[in-house]
């Protein structure tokens, strides 16, 4: 529930940042990995709750990320994953399982009821040097649903997002990189690079590139959403993909 505070250096299963209820202020300033190599952690999951705002995740090995707020206790605000230099970058990837009738499961990252999150520059689905896909994966590399304000996802890696079916799903293919869904506005997409590897010497397929759309007619619209620019590097290259209209 603390501010300013440092996790380094850890192998862990979760680290949480949460605002306390009890004592109703933002919990923020935390930083959770570093730029330095001895920094770095290795973690199952990194969940931002009940408001925890202006937080730093770098340098860091993670199989899961959560940023999800709520409605009681407020939007999680102005938090990042990741950053514009190498030595910021987190590897996002091993998040996979399999749900009823053998459909696949598993985001890397999900941002809900969050306020400006920026993702940048991270490696997502695939190995640390981003040259291979991870062994396992989920079915959605960066999720933006509910409540998700002005998210920006900029030069990240998303690749290797493509899990097979099993039982009565077998054979099915599932998997796309990037995903903007129920309720989401404002959401900017720039300068990401779907299903290459990190040197674009070859492919790392996802199932499909983009994915913008309300998963049911009954579910909030999403709005205000922005898909490359003019600007040198803003635009988005794709390997072995599909960027389905919607």
């Amino acid at each position: 529930y603390g501010s300013n505070n440092r996790i380094v250096a850890s192998t862990s299963f979760r680290a949480s940042v949460a605002m306390d209820p009890s004592v109703p202020t933002p919990t923020s300033g935390n930083i959770i990995g570093g730029t330095a190599p001895e920094d770095r952690n290795e973690l199952r999951h990194v969940w931002f709750v009940h408001g925890a705002s202006g937080n730093t995740v770098i340098g860091n090995a993670i199989r899961r990320v959560q940023i999800t707020g709520d409605t009681l206790f407020g939007p999680c605000n102005n938090n990042r994953i990741g950053g514009p230099t190498p030595e910021e970058r987190n590897t996002l990837t091993g998040n996979g399982g399999s749900g009823e009738e053998g459909v696949p499961t598993g985001i890397q990252v999900e941002i809900k009821h969050a306020v400006g999150t920026i993702i940048e520059g991270n490696y997502i689905g695939t190995s640390s040097d981003g040259m291979a896909a991870s062994a396992i994966n989920g079915v959605s590399g960066v999720n933006v649903g509910l409540g998700a304000v002005g998210t920006i996802i900029r030069d990240n890696l998303i690749s290797g997002i493509a899990r097979t079916g099993t039982f009565h799903y077998a054979g099915v293919r599932f998997g796309t990189g990037i995903v903007v869904t129920d309720g989401s506005s404002n959401t900017s997409i720039v300068g990401n690079r779907l299903g290459q590897n990190a040197d674009g010497s070859g492919n790392i397929i996802n199932v499909q590139g983009m994915l913008v759309a309300r998963s049911t007619t009954l579910a909030a619209p999403v709005t205000g959403v922005t898909i490359g620019g003019t600007a040198p590097g803003e635009g988005k290259t794709t390997g072995s993909t599909t960027v389905p209209a919607h």
